[in-house]
C-alpha cells in the first residue's frame, strides 16, 4: 500500500520528517500533587528525553497553578531561597509551612 493511500501511514511519515528536524523542545509540567515538584518533573522529562534525542536542546520551565509548588517554581525560575516555618492552620493547630525569598536585581531579597 503506497502512503497516499493510507492516511495512518502519512502521519507516521511526517511525525519521523518533523521529528528529524527538532532541534529545541520545551518542558513546562505543572507539579504532580503530593509526589513530584514541577521542577523535579522537569528534570525526569528532561533526562528520559536526552536519551531519546540527545542533540536536541531542552528548555525547562516549572510552572504551578498557584497550589502548591508555586513557591518552589518561583525559586526555580527566578532564584532565591526557601524559608521553613511554623504557622497556623484554619483550625489555629501548628502546621509546617514555608515562604520565599526572592533576589532582585538591585540585591534586596523581596518576600
Amino acid at each position: 500500500m503506497q502512503g497516499r493511500e493510507n492516511p495512518a501511514l502519512d502521519l507516521k511519515l511526517t511525525i519521523k520528517m518533523e521529528w528529524s528536524k527538532m532541534h529545541k523542545i520545551v518542558f513546562a509540567p505543572d507539579s504532580f500533587k503530593g509526589t513530584m515538584s514541577s521542577a523535579e518533573v522537569c528534570d525526569i522529562l528532561d533526562k528520559a528525553f536526552r536519551k531519546i534525542k540527545p542533540g536536541v536542546e531542552t528548555v525547562k520551565i516549572p510552572i504551578a497553578d498557584g497550589g502548591e509548588g508555586t513557591v518552589d517554581a518561583f525559586l526555580y525560575a527566578l532564584g532565591g531561597e526557601k524559608i521553613c516555618c511554623k504557622s497556623k492552620n484554619p483550625l489555629f493547630e501548628d502546621i509546617e509551612s514555608f515562604y520565599g525569598i526572592l533576589q532582585d536585581k538591585k540585591d534586596k531579597k523581596t518576600a
